[in-house]
């Protein structure tokens, strides 16, 4: 997974020291790698041609390929603020960047949505080719592929970023048209219509459990009426302390 380049106002924990050398435009700093859960994550602190500093990281499932990984978005930003100007001749990893770069008003969880779709299908599958070679069946095989390894919901994610990612070089002429436009629509099958108990059912179920002697050792016969007559989750009733309970006024506060 990877994370969104983010302005350094909004990072927590890092304080600029006083009399500290700035970096120059266009520059990074010093490369950190921290070990996180599924990996490694690289860190630093670069200098655009605005002269704001922002934070970029990347992961890896190593060290050195989280380092690769931040080295090369540093450089696709590098040819991305070289000019904003879009041509057929463009690499789509460059594309892209520009387009990510652009996004202004999304919340940080969709941005790292969109960020881990630009990472983890887009940029090794299309990444190096031109964008002209982003022709209708190009993009269709690919978001098929998508699909068959990763499912439906995460194909129509990604075909959404791919088609932003296309209309910024449709914008510069850079695409006659929009091929994700005229990709295969992806659709996802219809889930199943949740059903309920009914009143019957329900004092069935009751009376079952508490012929049930380990049931009724483990107290499940109360946990189920519990769970029942209050609307909660298995996770938010097994998490209910006495201090969430009211019993005078019959309340539970679900935390």
């Amino acid at each position: 997974m990877t994370a969104a380049d983010r302005d350094l106002p909004q990072l927590t924990g890092v304080k600029m020291g006083v009399g500290r050398r700035s970096l120059a435009v266009g520059t990074m700093g010093v490369i950190r790698v921290y070990r996180v859960a599924h990996g490694y994550r690289a860190r630093v602190l670069v200098r655009d041609p605005d002269g704001r500093v922002r934070d970029i990281e990347r992961l890896g499932l190593s060290r050195s390929a989280a380092e690769r990984a931040l080295k090369e978005a540093f450089r696709d930003r590098a040819h991305a603020d070289a000019g904003t100007d879009i041509t057929p001749d463009t690499r789509v990893r460059v594309l892209a960047e520009t387009w990510f770069a652009s996004l202004e008003g999304q919340s940080p969880t969709t941005r790292q949505s969109y960020r881990n779709r630009v990472d983890k299908q887009i940029l090794p599958a299309l990444g190096d080719l031109r964008v002209r070679e982003l022709s209708i069946g190009t993009v269709d095989r690919f978001l098929q592929t998508v699909r068959k390894q990763n499912g439906a919901a995460m194909a129509k994610m990604t075909r959404s970023v791919l088609s932003g990612i296309c209309g910024l070089a449709a914008r510069h002429d850079a695409l006659d048209r929009n091929p994700v436009r005229d990709a295969n629509v992806i659709t996802q099958p219809r889930k199943a219509v949740p059903k309920s108990l009914t009143v019957k059912e329900v004092r069935q179920l009751r009376a079952l459990m508490t012929y049930d002697d380990e049931a009724v050792e483990r107290d499940l016969p109360e946990f189920v009426s519990f769970m029942l007559a209050s609307g909660l989750r298995i996770g938010e009733a097994s998490a209910v302390t006495w201090a969430a309970l009211d019993l005078d006024a019959g309340t539970v506060e679900v935390r």
